[in-house]
């Protein structure tokens, strides 16, 4: 017997909404919904499994697309949810407590979950294009053990501390960019010793893939030069001194902590 479902797609700047679902040996992503109940519309049926499982209340905007599942079509709409309301776990009211597949939710960017059935039809009907950045990190140690770095943020934004990076230019190499940076960015000259790790994840709409370099300063004075007038201070900081720092990227700091006591100082 045919049975309609529904699932609804609840945005937030560039991060759709997703619960887990866990049955079984079974353990998957989905986007919030059910099957339509007898004498629901369509459009309530969606709003009640919002509420249900994430607790939200919201409006339907559009329908997105149709499609078809195990048991019958299926049905996506596009939802608002009311501004201020925070998502937290609901229950299938349908199963017993003990019963329940309902196990998480969270808010994934569209990039990071592209390739999945549902959020790629999201994606499709919202003509949300994504974008690939590809760029170059900078990892440079003075003869104290101190790592360059530069304070950046937009103008709104908390200035926070990175090392020099940035976005690759067409007809540069992956090493030309690390140079260029660390130059627009410092105003020391360097040159790259060798590749160090690769960092990949995506944000928002955008896919990215970082090269970290091990570079060594050849000459120049600290200057800032950025053309995008986003940097607001060079130092070199010492491992205590990064502990406490506010990162722009807070992934890095382990990796360049352990990396200042690793084989790069070997050679001091």
């Amino acid at each position: 017997m045919s049975r309609p479902r529904v699932c609804a797609a609840i945005m937030k700047d560039d991060r759709i909404l997703m619960v887990l679902h866990e049955h079984g040996d079974q353990s998957y992503w989905t986007l919030p919904g059910g099957a339509v109940e007898t004498g629901e519309t369509l459009e309530a049926a969606v709003l009640r499994e919002v509420r249900e499982e994430v607790s939200l209340n919201g409006t339907v905007e559009r329908l997105l697309f149709e499609d078809t599942y195990a048991y019958g079509p299926e049905h996506c709409y596009l939802v608002r949810v009311d501004d201020g309301e925070d998502a937290r776990l609901g229950y299938d009211p349908e199963l017993a407590s003990s019963d329940q597949i309902l196990k998480g939710l969270a808010w994934f960017s569209l990039a990071a979950m592209k390739d999945d059935r549902q959020v790629k039809r999201v994606i499709q009907s919202l003509s949300v294009p994504i974008s690939q950045w590809i760029g170059a990190a900078a990892v440079c140690v003075d003869a104290d053990g101190r790592l360059l770095m530069v304070l950046q943020g937009k103008p709104e934004e908390e200035k926070r501390w990175s090392v020099p990076s940035g976005g690759i230019e067409p007809g540069e190499t992956l090493e030309q960019c690390c140079m260029r940076e660390v130059f627009e960015e410092t105003g020391y000259r360097s040159k790259v010793v060798k590749k160090i790790k690769e960092k990949t994840g995506s944000h928002g709409t955008a896919e990215y893939h970082v090269t970290y370099f091990e570079a060594e300063i050849v000459d120049g004075t600290p200057t800032i030069q950025d053309p995008d007038g986003l940097i607001y201070d060079i130092d070199w900081k010492s491992r205590e001194q990064m502990k406490a720092l506010p990162f722009s990227f807070p992934e890095d700091r382990e990796f360049l902590l352990n990396y200042l006591e690793g084989p790069c100082r070997e050679k001091n």
